[in-house]
């Protein structure tokens, strides 16, 4: 089996270690961002959580604009973005909730779509295949199959959790939705990656695994 070279350990670790403060960063915010989203509701001022809310989009899209083929057609739309914000941020502000739920659902179901798209058999392989394929090489018929098939688990698990997420946020308050958007969509995300680990190991134990960070740094430098 073709394989590209393994990352040095000391590369390796300190990506790990990396990945793993981003995390614990990532969750403390969600916490905190959890408590001022149920802050809304009793004192009725959306300013401060829509502040962080246009701070970490603007930012997410300035990194994704300069990442991206078109760095300065990226840059040109967030910036006219900001301004439609900032010309609507009194609304906007009143109606906190829709902009975070827009966030939260938005952003699943642009993931399992995404994801959605490579299952076609004329869009070339399926994603967690490419990515499979940029760690290992050339990949057995048996990989092949499992790859597709964590594909379309996650692409379940996205266009779900966009369902999921409309579903709460019109039936409970707005702490509960808050519950499921800062507080378990991550962890979910960590268990699922953790449980798709340990069934790869099981279901195929002969195969040459790497790591789960290994893995990540696949996803980070893919160019699909």
């Amino acid at each position: 089996m073709d394989r590209p070279a393994e990352p040095a350990p000391r590369a390796t670790r300190g990506f790990a270690i990396a990945t793993l403060a981003s995390l614990a960063l990532a969750l403390t915010g969600l916490w905190w961002l959890h408590g001022l989203l149920a802050g809304v509701s009793s004192s009725g001022d959306g300013r401060p959580a829509l502040a962080v809310a246009i701070i970490w989009t603007a930012i997410g899209a300035v990194i994704a604009s300069l990442a991206s083929r078109r760095p300065r057609t990226g840059l040109l739309l967030t910036l006219i973005a900001l301004a439609l914000v900032w010309h609507f941020h009194a609304a906007l502000a009143r109606r906190i909730d829709l902009v975070y739920l827009a966030q939260h659902v938005g952003a699943h179901l642009v993931l399992g779509l995404a994801f959605l798209r490579t299952l076609h058999a004329d869009g070339g392989p399926p994603v967690i295949t490419r990515l499979a394929q940029r760690v290992h090489g050339t990949l057995p018929p048996a990989i092949i199959r499992y790859a597709r098939q964590v594909t379309v688990g996650w692409t379940t698990y996205f266009l779900a959790m966009a369902a999921v997420s409309v579903t709460v946020f019109a039936i409970a308050p707005l702490e509960t939705w808050s519950v499921l958007a800062n507080l378990v969509t991550l962890p979910l995300i960590i268990i699922g990656f953790l449980g798709e680990y340990a069934l790869r190991h099981w279901l195929h134990p002969e195969f040459d695994h790497v790591s789960i960070f290994d893995g990540i740094r696949a996803y980070r430098s893919r160019r699909t």
